[in-house]
Parts: C-alpha cells; structure tokens; sequence
C-alpha cells in the first residue's frame, strides 16, 4: 500500500511536488481551499497528479476525510493553502507548525507585532479600516513614505507607495473592501513605513524546530516614477563561507521563524538590509515555498531546490538533516533576470524566444511571451512577463547574457508598440 500524504492548494511551484514526494513512496491527496480555483492558479493545477481532489467545505469534513485515508501529513502548496494546512495538521495530531501563530504568518501586521514581541527588528505598523486613522499615524511619524497594502495578500498584489496624504486616499479607494489576488475582500489594510535599502530573500526549510537555508538571493530593482521600484535580476548568493552581511540576513531570518512559530516545512522569506539602521529587517514572510521561481534552475547551481527540500524534509527528516549538515556550497552561480513590458501591447514577433534559449548560459524560464501574446505595463510582479534563469561558473558570462537577453527584449517590445 503507498504512502498517503495531502498538498493544500498544489498551484505555482507547489505543483512540482507531487511528483517529488512520489520519490518517497507517497501518493497525494490534493485538498482545493476554494471553489473555484482563482483564475491565476487554474493554469498551473495538474488534477490528474493525485489520486483524490478533495474540495474543503468545512475543517471538520476535510480532516474527517484526510483522517480516514490515513494521510501522514499535510503542505501547502502555496500561499493561499497557509491556515488551512495548519488547520488540518492541527485537527489531525500531525508535524506541523505552532497553531497559536498561524494567523501571525498569514496576517502582515500580527507578523510584524511578533517580531516586536520577540524584539527583534521590526517595521512600525498599524491595522486600520479608516482612511482617517492611516493619515493621522502618518501625520504623527517621522518619515517621509509609506506603504499601504492589504493585510493577507500576496507578492506586490495592492502594494502602494505613498508620500503625501492624497496618495493614501488613492490607496484606500482602491484597496479597502475590494478582493484581493487571495480572493478575500480587505476588510481593513495595514500601513506602515517604506524602508529603502537592498532587498533580499531568504528560502528556508525547517525540521522540527531547526532551520536549514535551501538558498539566499539578493535583488537588484531599478525604479519606476510611478510604481515604486520594478524588479530588474536577482542574484544568487553563496550562503556557505558568506560574507558577514549574508551572515546576518540568515541569523535574522532564523529568529523571524522562532517568532512565527515555524517548527517543520518551507519558508519563503523577504528581508531588507534598511540603510538608515543598517541591519536586516523582515518585510514579509511566508510559510510555503517561494512562487514563480524555475526550480530546476536553481537544482543545477546548489545541488536542491526549495522544492526538492520540502519533499525531503518530509519525506525522510534525518536524510534531510545529513544532507543538509553536510552541505559545502553552491555548484554554480545563478542569474534570474525579469522581463519589464513599458507598455500595454501584443507582441507581433518572437524570434528572441530561440535566440535567447540558445545563449550559452541560458537553463530555463518561467514563461516567455510568445507572438500574439497580450502584455500590460509591467507595474508589478504580477504583471512581470517572464523570467529567464542562466547558470554558469562565471559571473562575467551571466553578465553578458543579461545584456544581450535585454537587448533582445527591448527589441521586441519596441516592434511590438
């Protein structure tokens, strides 16, 4: 008889790993939070990789039917799976994550009130459904931006950047008791201080209690008049033999865990170096692995994959230990690069998508728009067209490949306008 387990909500990179667990002799049982699925997360769902869909009505007929099948434990696949994984591995008895924390890891600002508690490094927030409220808390502060966005969101899903007290206004015209990208409506939004500084993230993978780095990666944005700044590539780091810099993001992004109450499973963790404190500082954190990421890409240049780790955290937690105790280093370096569409437009040629495919670095993508493709302005990571991974021992080579990938891209775009 196969092992059973359950993936909550199998969409973006969750929907790799089924197919990873089965190395463990597992078959999965996928559990839908919602029905329907949101429109972004029906392209990615794979019904035939499980021997069951289950559409959860309610925690008790869920875990009724996950206890009866004799499911060994539950993930989330992605962000939307968070409380409802924690719910079933609660109901159930099974390895999970500290249930009194579980709104804390989903809602932005209980996130940043248990770093406060923990007194650690956090960003000053407030919770509010009342526009006035948001303006006189940025009235009292002594800082110069704000971001205001939706408590339970996810990516830069209605971030906005505010200077002036008519910007929030926009923002909460826009945002307050509309849905969000997670199909919840914001009842009320969390405003807090803009940081500037260098973004990094942080993707990790705990086993009871202790917290292993899958890998580290440090984000280069350029910046936009109007939308803030638009993620242009994104590095990947060497955590073994780090700088002290690195050192301290990965310290930090422990005790973020410790207060969260995350004890087993992936963390996908944003975290900026704040330049007027000059520290690591959380901007949000996750309890699922990172989306929109070609984790194959990133298998070739560590050796795992925050994919591979989940599978194998649980799967076989004291292989997952020796491997990751024995760990010295990464393979190769790893360049992601994001497309930037300065326009709305429907590309009328596609002739860079082979062009780029054949650069000598070049290992993998997450989508590249095809001829006949719709594009909006790229505002956000939503509306990011694509990602483009190169790999290599040497860094001048992603170099290269980056700018004539950019080349190529402008190309398109400027005979697509």
């Amino acid at each position: 008889m196969p092992k059973l387990a359950a993936i909550v909500d199998a969409y973006s990179t969750g929907r790799f790993l089924s197919a990873e667990f089965e190395k463990y002799g597992y078959k999965i049982v996928h559990v839908q939070s919602m029905d329907p699925i949101l429109e972004f997360d029906r392209q990615s769902f794979r019904v035939e990789s499980f021997v069951a869909n289950i559409i959860s009505k309610t925690i008790e007929q869920t875990a009724s039917e996950l206890g009866s099948l004799g499911v060994e434990f539950v993930v989330a696949g992605c962000e939307s799976g968070v409380l409802l994984a924690d719910q079933l591995n609660n109901r159930l008895g099974l390895q999970g994550n500290a249930i009194e924390k579980s709104e804390h890891r989903r809602n932005k600002y209980l996130m940043q009130s248990a770093l406060k508690s923990a007194d650690i490094e956090y960003i000053e927030s407030l919770q509010t459904d009342s526009v006035d409220i948001a303006i006189s808390w940025f009235e009292s502060r002594e800082c110069s931006a704000v971001v205001v966005k939706p408590l339970d969101s996810a990516g830069s899903d209605g971030v906005f950047f505010c200077t002036t007290v008519s910007e929030i206004f926009s923002a909460f015209r826009c945002l307050l008791n509309n849905v969000n990208s997670m199909g919840s409506i914001n009842r009320a939004l969390i405003i807090q201080e803009k940081l500037s500084g260098v973004q990094y993230i942080v993707n990790m993978v705990s086993c009871e209690g202790e917290h292993f780095v899958s890998d580290v990666w440090k984000e280069h944005r350029v910046e936009d008049p109007c939308h803030g700044y638009l993620g242009d590539k994104e590095y990947l780091l060497d955590f073994k033999g780090a700088s002290v810099e690195v050192e301290r993001l990965v310290k930090y992004a422990r005790q973020c865990l410790d207060a969260l109450g995350m004890v087993h499973g992936p963390s996908h963790i944003e975290i900026m170096w704040c330049s007027k404190r000059n520290t690591p500082v959380l901007i949000e954190l996750g309890a699922r692995m990172q989306g929109s990421i070609c984790h194959n890409a990133v298998l070739k240049a560590v050796g795992h994959s925050h994919v591979t780790l989940t599978a194998l955290v649980y799967g076989s937690p004291q292989v997952f230990k020796h491997q990751m105790q024995r760990f010295s280093g990464n393979n190769f370096k790893c360049l992601a690069v994001l497309m930037r569409c300065p326009c709305d437009l429907r590309v009328v040629d596609d002739y860079y998508v082979d062009a780029v495919r054949a650069f000598p670095t070049y290992v993998d993508e997450l989508h590249l728009p095809v001829k006949g493709s719709k594009l909006t302005k790229t505002i956000s990571m939503e509306t990011c067209p694509g990602i483009v991974y190169f790999v290599d021992e040497s860094a001048d080579a992603l170099e290269r490949d980056y700018k004539n990938f950019k080349v190529l891209e402008r190309a398109m775009y400027e005979a697509s306008c």
